[in-house]
């Protein structure tokens, strides 16, 4: 979708006293139980509540996070987390991201758009940070697994409403519009992108034995809802992720196998064809309906080849793609790239592209080689997988409300792996 679309209401005083509340609420929780601050966070991430100030966007994410850190201020809690060999290289990685994001200021035609990209990196490497902390320093999974499964709920009844009320985009499938879902996210490639991650880590809790029976209602709606956006690339990403997972979780059981990968995948087409839409979708090159300014995949991609070659080091600048296709023959489209490492190339040449690739390779290796068998760590081994696939196709991580959740869940799954290597090293 186009960035531009978003109305931009300027910060009321009555919305910055709410903010002011959240942060404060948020500062009070981390304090006490650091654990519940991260649910709080999973919960509220996917409902931005945007406000401007200038170019850059408050949200309630933010204002939690902004609480989230102020209340591990207070109390202090031990940093040895950060001193694990797994989380400190992938913090690295992302900081990386954020100073070649913030070097392409020197290159860039549009300053403001490089400002506000690099503090979004800036804060996904917070946001990775004070997680980990407040996870290492109150590790109560159950809190934050009951979290995933409600805003998994929560998000794909939402979704699914669209289908009767209205959805945001639709698609030609034969002669027929067929809606595709997006619900609190910005469009349908990001919530296949969201709700992927979060199939993923759901059905490793389950096949773990982590979380009970009945929560596999909660995968089911989430497949259901997966599949109603109709992002090939999205639907494909996300059942390879939960695939990943369930290799990672090594399941004995043939039940177990059949009940994770069966269901999921059979009410999600039955879902598909009792709304009236057409699997044929998944392998027809229909066109979409889609909003003004936007373009096909081609376009963008040549677009985007066309702007590198023009600065290959340094690239355009951050978030400067959108507002300079005119010079690459498509004045008409105002819109990202459709691929986030393509993007990253245009934007800030190939050093952030190489950081890009590394802050997405670091943690998979990370939690690959460290082959525990915990929920949160195959999961987000699988979430990641699937997320690292889907964003060769689309932008995933340009959305906060995508990218904020990868990031937390990276910093649940490296804290425990970390938390049980202390663990073992006290033991010995």
């Amino acid at each position: 979708m186009p960035t531009s679309s978003l109305t931009h209401v300027p910060l009321e005083a009555w919305s910055a006293c709410f903010y002011a509340l959240i942060v404060l609420a948020f500062a009070v929780v981390t304090w006490r139980r650091p654990a519940y601050a991260v649910a709080g966070l999973i919960l509220l991430e996917p409902f931005a509540f945007y406000r401007y100030i200038g170019d850059t966007t408050i949200t309630l994410p933010k204002a939690a996070l902004a609480g989230l850190v102020i209340g591990l201020l207070v109390r202090r809690p031990s940093l040895a987390v950060l001193r694990d060999r797994r989380v400190w290289l992938v913090a690295l990685a992302c900081l990386a991201v954020v100073v070649f994001t913030a070097l392409s200021f020197v290159q860039a035609d549009f300053k403001a758009p490089v400002v506000r990209e690099a503090l979004k990196a800036a804060e996904y490497f917070a946001l990775f940070v004070a997680c980990a902390i407040a996870f290492a320093s109150d590790a109560d999974e159950a809190v934050v697994r009951n979290a995933c499964f409600a805003i998994a709920a929560v998000v794909s009844l939402l979704a699914i409403a669209q289908e009767f009320t209205g959805a945001p985009s639709a698609l030609w499938v034969g002669h027929h519009a067929v809606a595709r879902i997006a619900g609190p996210l910005e469009g349908p490639n990001q919530l296949s992108g969201y709700l992927g991650m979060l199939l993923a880590v759901t059905v490793a809790f389950l096949v773990l034995d982590r979380a009970p029976r009945w929560a596999w209602a909660i995968v089911v709606l989430a497949a259901a809802a997966e599949f109603l956006t109709f992002s090939r690339a999205g639907v494909a990403a996300g059942f390879i992720g939960v695939g990943v997972a369930l290799i990672a979780a090594r399941l004995r059981s043939r039940a177990g196998w059949a009940a994770a990968v069966l269901v999921p995948v059979g009410i999600g087409i039955a879902a598909v064809a009792l709304v009236g839409g057409e699997v044929s979708r998944f392998w027809s090159t229909s066109s979409q309906l889609q909003p003004e300014g936007l373009g096909t995949r081609q376009q963008l991609w040549q677009a985007a080849l066309t702007l590198w070659r023009a600065h290959p080091i340094l690239g355009i600048g951050a978030g400067n793609y959108e507002l300079e296709l005119g010079r690459a023959g498509f004045p008409e489209l105002h819109t990202h790239a459709n691929g986030q490492f393509l993007q990253a190339l245009v934007e800030g040449g190939i050093p952030l592209l190489a950081a890009l690739v590394w802050a997405t390779v670091q943690p998979i290796v990370a939690l690959a080689r460290a082959g525990a068998r915990e929920p949160f760590v195959v999961g987000t081994l699988g979430a990641l997988s699937g997320l690292a696939l889907h964003q060769l196709v689309d932008d995933m991580t340009f959305f906060p409300k995508v990218g904020m959740l990868a990031w937390i869940l990276t910093a649940l799954a490296l804290a425990s792996i970390a938390r049980r290597a202390t663990a073992t090293v006290v033991h010995a």
